[in-house]
């Protein structure tokens, strides 16, 4: 991945990728190897084996035919696959434990509902199980509102759109083919949407709150048909990890934690300033 010609990562990293895609779809092709997963389906689309679904377009804005897919472009879908689905999450759960820290209270009603969760299913935590932690829901939500790892969206705009004048703000169209950025993390802490936006809150998210939601003012996986594609398998990734740490865990907050959460101004995960500071004491069986 470059930007301005200037490579985020080192030659090494890139061609281990390359050389590990490269490798696994030439010995996928010479033994006649197929597999149920997204490497496959790339493999597909190149050969032209692949049909559109009704009311997909079979080119791109410009109206030029998509160009055949070479072994770096499907290495660089496989690298995004893999650091979006691995960083984002690693540090939203870097953020939930910094929000036990400082919520004790929020901890403990987490906690009484996992263990009610174990003890109904003789020790062991079943997908049916996760999905009923309503509150787990709730938490997590606050937390990807108050502290998403993803600051703000891109997309490329289809079809010519007017925004209309508002205030003493003038009407503004953009363009088939302009790149527009959505400000995620303003939205998430808009006074205008959210009552005291810095507070952390996870009873926003409850059944009888959520529904006063604004529409298109909380999207950390984004929205609409863009949406992330691994949303589901990434929140039911960090409710399951939660719920294995807080059924042997308490988490405390220590010397080194800090009182308020700042992104690290040179990080693009956003993760947080100085690191995420906290403490573990197991509790008792």
């Amino acid at each position: 991945m470059e930007v301005l010609r200037i490579p985020f990562n080192s030659t090494k990293v890139r061609n281990f990728f390359h050389n590990l895609v490269h490798d696994t779809i030439k010995e996928r092709q010479q033994k006649g190897i197929f597999r149920p997963d997204m490497l496959q389906l790339l493999m597909q689309a190149r050969e032209g084996q692949l049909k559109a679904e009704a009311g997909d377009e079979q080119e791109n804005i410009s109206g030029a035919k998509l160009k055949k897919l070479t072994d770096f472009d499907m290495t660089a879908q496989a690298v995004i696959f893999f650091f979006a689905g691995f960083d984002t999450v690693s540090t939203a759960m870097s953020y939930c434990a910094y929000a036990l820290a400082r919520h004790p209270e929020v901890q403990q009603r987490l906690q009484r509902e996992v263990d009610e969760a174990f003890e109904k299913n003789d020790g062991k935590l079943t997908y049916e199980a996760v999905q009923e932690a309503k509150y787990m829901d709730m938490f997590i939500s606050e937390v990807l509102r108050l502290y998403t790892a993803v600051p703000s969206l891109d997309r490329k705009c289809t079809k010519d759109f007017t925004i209309p004048a508002h205030g003493n703000v003038p009407a503004y169209t953009v363009r088939k083919g302009e790149n527009i950025v959505l400000p995620v993390l303003p939205l998430h802490k808009d006074p205008k949407y959210w009552d005291d936006p810095e507070t952390f809150d996870p009873e926003r998210f409850s059944e009888e709150n959520k529904h006063k939601i604004t529409p298109f003012t909380y999207m950390p996986f984004g929205v609409g048909p863009r949406i992330c594609i691994g949303n589901r398998f990434a929140l039911l990734e960090a409710k399951v990890a939660l719920a294995h740490l807080l059924r042997h865990f308490s988490i405390q907050a220590t010397s080194k934690t800090a009182p308020k959460a700042e992104f690290a101004a040179n990080d693009l995960s956003g993760a947080m300033k100085g690191g995420t500071w906290v403490g573990f004491a197991q509790r008792a069986q």
